[in-house]
């Protein structure tokens, strides 16, 4: 096998694979995302509303199993969603009924004294039943362990923490959230809607990225 086979070969492979490149153009990755945007993003997603109120991503968030495993079947009917709100990351709020808390470590941030502890007297403040107030925990891959001194002993009674999580709900991106965007919420979107889907669509391949998913 001569150097030109070779050199003619190598120049074939290469035009093969220009011919197929596709331009990787993600907004959110050259804006380097951070955990609030993250959760911006999110609750984004979960707040769209299809015009009937109906809430359609929030509803395909509460089938995701770790999530109905400890909520059931309870429904939002007119739901207030908020980020940053007394430094909760994302809210989710049922008024005077029920509550989600959700705290967002996709970047590892390190967990803060008493963080869940205060989040859960936050609700309470809102006139929420300690017992109406769910709390979940949201890292990159499930490799994140919530740390005692955010979750409390007094938390983790709040919660109902006892053989089991209660309702503290440990999720992931990885493994819980790119797959719900990808195989349940983008599918389902109504094709008016192509700044959502864009967006979804535009989410996925920057979670897919992160993850080296191809």
């Amino acid at each position: 096998m001569d150097d030109k086979y070779l050199l003619n070969l190598a120049k074939e492979i290469s035009e093969i694979i220009n011919r197929n490149r596709v331009y990787n153009a993600n907004i959110i990755t050259e804006l380097h995302a951070n955990e609030n945007a993250h959760s911006r993003i999110l609750r984004m997603f979960l707040q769209y509303d299809d015009g009937k109120k109906e809430y359609p991503i929030l509803r395909k968030f509460l089938e995701i199993p770790n999530v109905k495993k400890v909520l059931g079947d309870k429904e939002f009917k007119s739901p207030i969603f908020s980020n940053e709100q007394e430094r909760i990351d994302v809210l989710i709020e049922e008024p005077r009924s029920f509550a989600i808390i959700v705290e967002n470590k996709i970047k590892g941030a390190t967990d803060k004294e008493r963080q869940l502890e205060r989040y859960m007297e936050c609700g309470q403040g809102h006139k929420i039943k300690t017992e109406n107030i769910y709390a979940i925990y949201l890292t990159s891959d499930g490799e994140k362990e919530v740390d005692d001194c955010s979750l409390t002993p007094k938390a983790k009674e709040r919660l109902g923490c006892k053989e089991d999580n209660g309702r503290y709900i440990p999720m992931n991106y990885r493994y819980d959230i790119l797959p719900w965007l990808e195989k349940e919420v983008l599918p389902n979107c109504i094709e008016k809607e192509e700044l959502l889907i864009s967006a979804l669509k535009q989410y996925i391949d920057y979670l897919k990225n992160m993850f080296y998913i191809m």
